[in-house]
């Protein structure tokens, strides 16, 4: 009984490949683009079929946090991108350690003869890896993707005509300069990620920014000194974007701007996220009068120690445009019910007409005392419209 078990178990593995191997091989190609490189190309075992199948994958994916032999992950690498005839690269990533970060700029010289759509590249271990120079010449990239990565020299030029999506995140020597002449090399870019970096100043700052077709920024950087307007010149740049989030240590350096004068109008911008501590509030006011259009706001409040600023809200003088005509949902994270923040919702429940949720998370108020005290608090708050308050 035993041995007929063992052989009806081994059949149904045998139909069920066979199943996955009548489809197209178009379709087992996406099935396999799912998965790791090294996986992929283990699946030649299976069967003759398979034999080559891999070789038409067009996700790569390379990963060498779990091998040991870094001189035979750079072969395997090596040789899958160096494949010939073999089909055009939609997209690369590369996870690489301190042994294999060296060969990062070779391997993406490869994926550009093949015609890479997307790189994402990231490092591990605080090693930071050599920006790859080649990747500002590449005239398929759509999507590209760094973190850890090292700026060594500023480039003359750029040139990405096709690139949509930009993220750097942990980037090393980066300059104002740098920074300007990639922006300025991008003429389709829709959205960008800059964060957890700070800038350095240089003499190439005269570049002019235009990117008509931004839609999207995270910004969460700032400048090794006194920036001296130059946060505000770069965000002038950005300005028409729909959505826009800033972190901690944009924040932290536009809070020296206290006019509102001084900040850019945000023509088209919809969805609004900053991040505040003990400073930032008078950023939020300011951002608040310069987007006439936000329907969407999220605030994320933390705590941040070795500020000495007494945190405060101060209503603007006018209530802002989009208050009165197109706020229709605020989110308060970190909401601990002290009287500023209190003050902030008091202002916003009062002068949003089209307010329809302010959600409130109280995810540090542990006490459901406490709790229960805030939300009577807020729902006693006089509003102008019919909101709904919502509590995580």
């Amino acid at each position: 009984m035993a041995v007929s078990t063992e052989s009806a178990t081994k059949h149904q593995k045998t139909e069920d490949l066979d199943k996955i191997s009548n489809l197209p091989d178009p379709l087992i190609c996406y099935i396999l683009s799912f998965l790791s490189t090294k996986q992929a190309v283990a699946t030649g075992i299976l069967s003759n079929r398979w034999r080559l199948l891999w070789t038409s994958v067009t996700n790569l994916d390379f990963n060498d946090e779990d091998t040991e032999d870094y001189m035979g992950f750079y072969q395997f690498v090596s040789r899958i991108l160096l494949l010939p005839n073999a089909e055009p690269i939609k997209k690369l990533r590369l996870r690489c350690g301190y042994r294999t970060s060296s060969n990062v700029n070779t391997w993406v010289c490869a994926a550009m003869e093949r015609k890479v759509e997307q790189i994402e590249i990231s490092s591990y271990l605080g090693r930071y890896f050599e920006f790859p120079h080649s990747l500002l010449y590449c005239k398929t990239i759509v999507v590209l993707k760094l973190s850890w990565v090292r700026i060594m020299n500023e480039p003359s030029s750029v040139h990405l005509p096709l690139l949509k999506t930009l993220h750097l995140v942990r980037v090393c020597s980066a300059t104002y300069g740098f920074m300007r002449m990639l922006l300025s090399g991008c003429p389709v870019l829709e959205e960008l990620v800059v964060k957890e970096l700070e800038l350095a100043h240089s003499s190439n700052v005269s570049i002019e920014i235009s990117l008509p077709n931004l839609v999207k920024a995270e910004f969460g950087f700032c400048f090794w000194e006194d920036d001296n307007g130059l946060m505000l010149n770069f965000l002038e740049g950005l300005s028409n974007v729909a959505f826009l989030s800033l972190l901690f240590k944009t924040v932290e350096s536009l809070n020296r701007y206290a006019s509102v004068n001084d900040f850019p109008m945000f023509h088209n911008l919809a969805h609004l996220e900053v991040a505040v501590s003990n400073f930032g509030w008078q950023v939020l006011a300011n951002l608040l009068q310069s987007s006439h259009k936000v329907e969407v706001i999220v605030i994320h409040k933390f705590t941040y120690f070795y500020s000495h600023t007494t945190p405060s809200w101060t209503s603007p003088q006018d209530v802002p445009i989009c208050l009165s005509s197109h706020l229709r949902r605020l989110d308060f994270r970190g909401f601990e019910g002290k009287e500023y923040e209190l003050e902030f919702a008091r202002y916003i429940l009062k002068n949003a007409r089209v307010l329809k949720t302010m959600t409130i998370c109280c995810d540090r108020v542990s006490k459901p005392k406490a709790k229960l005290h805030i939300l009577q608090k807020l729902t006693a708050l006089p509003r102008g419209s019919e909101c709904q308050i919502l509590f995580e």
